[in-house]
C-alpha cells in the first residue's frame, strides 16, 4: 500500500506566534478527516515562539525557483497555505484580546520520511486572510522566503561595491548590508565586476551579478542563501546517484504521472551578443559567438541578455562562448514533470530532497521511437499538498552536454509521404 499524502507526523508546519503562554493548552475537538494528531497536544519548538499546527492544515501550494520562465529565473520560494479556523486559534484578536499573529511572523514546513528530515520551505507571512463563512471559518497564509527581505526598496543610490570586485565578494557584500542573520552558501566567483550608483534592490543587484558570472542566486529549502556559478550545470554536489524519473511503469525507474516535452526558440542562440556596462578601463563594449554550423543546419537565431556589469573584457567573451555552447543546438528538453508520490513510495525521499541544482535523469519512450534518457538540472520546484494527495511538478533545465546530444526528431511519424 503506498502513502498518498504525508500523515500528520510526516508533517511538521511551525507558525511563529506573538506570545506562546497565551496559546490555548486544550485545541478541542478536531476533524479527523484533515491533518489530525489524537492527543490534541501542542508541541512548542523550545522557547522560541513557535506552535506546531500541522492538524490545522487543510492544503497548501509551495513554489520555489523558475515558474515557467526563461532558464536561471529563480523567483523567491512563496507558499500559499489554508488553516482551519473553526475555534478561533488563528484570529488576529483571540478571546485574550492579544494579537497572536503579527506582521512578518515566520513559517517553517518540513517533511519526514522513515526518520529523514527534508526542509521545505522556511520564510515569513506577506499577507494572512480570515475567511468567516456561516459553516466554515478558515484563514489563507501567504509567506515569502528570506528573499521577501532582500527585495525592499531602497530610496536613495548606493554603491554596490568597488571596481574589479569579484562577483561572489560583491554578493557577500551586499547580503552584508541586510541586518537579519541567514546561514550561507557562496561558491567562489571568477568575473569581476564595475562599479556604479544604482537604486536597485538587494535581491536585483545580486541577481544581476549572479547572472554576469553564469551563475544563479535563491533561497534554499532550509533558508540557506545560494550562490551557485557556471558549474553548476553538472549539478549539485549530494549523497547517492541522481534519481531517474521514467515511464517504464517498473521499479527500474521513478514514475511520473505526466511530463512536458518542448522544443522551441525562447531559450535557442546559435548567434549570441554579451555586452556589459560601459565603465572602467578594461572593459570592451560586447563580445560575440557564432555557431555557423547550427545557422546552417536550422536558420539563424539572435539571442543577447541584458547589459551586465562585467568589468574584466575577457570574461565578456567567456560568458559569450559559454551560453553559445549552451543554446547553439536545435534541442529537444524536457520542460517539466509532474509526480504522485500515491504511484510509488520511492518517490517520497526523492521529491522531498529535491533541490534547486540538482541533477536528475528523465526518460521518455514516445510511441514507435527509441527511448530518450536525458541529463537535466531541476530549476523549479511546484508541491500541490493536501491530507488527501500530494502532486509535485519538478521543472527542469538540460544539464552540461545535454544540449549537444538531444537533437531528436522521429522522422518515422514526422515524414511527409506518410501524411494523407
Amino acid at each position: 500500500m503506498t502513502t498518498a499524502s504525508l500523515l500528520c507526523d510526516q508533517l511538521e508546519v511551525w507558525l511563529e506566534i506573538a506570545d506562546p503562554t497565551l496559546w490555548p493548552d486544550n485545541p478541542g475537538a478536531w476533524d479527523v478527516s484533515h491533518w489530525d494528531q489524537p492527543d490534541g497536544e501542542w508541541a512548542m519548538e523550545g522557547d522560541v515562539g513557535y506552535a506546531l499546527v500541522t492538524k490545522y492544515v487543510r492544503g497548501f501550494t509551495l513554489e520555489r525557483g523558475r515558474q515557467g520562465g526563461s532558464w536561471d529565473s529563480t523567483a523567491s520560494g512563496s507558499v500559499k497555505m489554508e488553516l482551519d479556523n473553526t475555534t478561533g486559534v488563528f484570529s488576529v484578536y483571540g478571546t485574550t484580546a492579544y494579537p497572536r499573529i503579527r506582521p512578518g511572523f515566520g513559517l517553517k514546513i518540513d517533511g519526514v520520511w522513515e526518520g529523514v528530515r527534508y526542509p521545505l520551505f522556511r520564510g515569513m507571512a506577506s499577507e494572512w486572510r480570515e475567511k468567516p463563512t456561516p459553516d466554515d471559518d478558515n484563514v489563507t497564509l501567504e509567506a515569502d522566503d528570506f528573499s521577501r527581505v532582500l527585495n525592499d526598496p531602497i530610496a536613495m543610490d548606493y554603491i554596490p561595491g568597488v571596481d574589479a570586485q569579484l562577483s561572489s565578494d560583491r554578493i557577500v557584500g551586499l547580503l552584508n548590508r541586510v541586518p537579519e542573520s541567514q546561514p550561507r552558501s557562496i561558491q567562489p566567483g571568477v568575473a569581476t565586476m564595475t562599479n556604479y550608483a544604482t537604486t536597485r534592490s538587494i535581491l536585483d543587484e545580486v541577481h544581476i551579478t549572479a547572472i554576469s558570472d553564469g551563475g544563479v542566486f535563491f533561497v534554499d529549502n532550509d533558508g540557506t542563501l545560494i550562490f551557485l556559478n557556471r558549474q553548476r550545470l553538472i549539478g549539485r554536489p549530494r549523497e547517492g546517484a541522481p534519481p531517474i524519473f521514467g515511464d517504464a511503469c517498473d521499479s527500474s525507474e521513478l514514475p511520473y504521472a505526466a511530463i512536458e516535452p518542448r522544443i522551441a526558440d525562447a531559450e535557442f542562440g546559435n548567434v549570441v551578443t554579451v555586452s556589459n556596462v560601459s565603465q572602467g578601463n578594461d572593459s570592451q563594449q560586447s563580445a560575440k559567438s557564432v555557431d555557423q554550423a547550427s545557422i546552417d543546419a536550422n536558420g539563424r537565431f539572435l539571442w543577447s541578455p541584458n547589459q551586465l556589469p562585467i568589468l574584466n573584457a575577457a570574461h565578456v567573451q567567456g560568458m559569450s562562448d559559454w551560453e553559445l555552447a549552451r543554446r547553439s543546438k536545435y534541442y529537444y528538453r524536457i520542460d517539466s514533470f509532474e509526480c504522485y508520490p500515491v504511484h510509488d513510495d520511492n518517490l517520497w525521499p526523492a521529491l522531498l530532497g529535491m533541490r534547486i541544482g540538482d541533477s536528475l535523469f528523465v526518460r521518455r519512450r514516445p510511441p514507435n521511437s527509441t527511448m530518450i534518457s536525458a541529463a537535466m538540472i531541476c530549476d523549479g520546484i511546484r508541491i500541490e499538498a493536501t491530507p488527501e494527495l500530494w502532486k509535485q511538478t519538478t521543472r527542469c533545465t538540460p544539464a552540461v552536454g545535454d544540449i549537444a546530444s538531444a537533437e531528436f526528431w522521429d522522422y518515422a511519424n514526422w515524414d511527409v509521404s506518410e501524411w494523407v
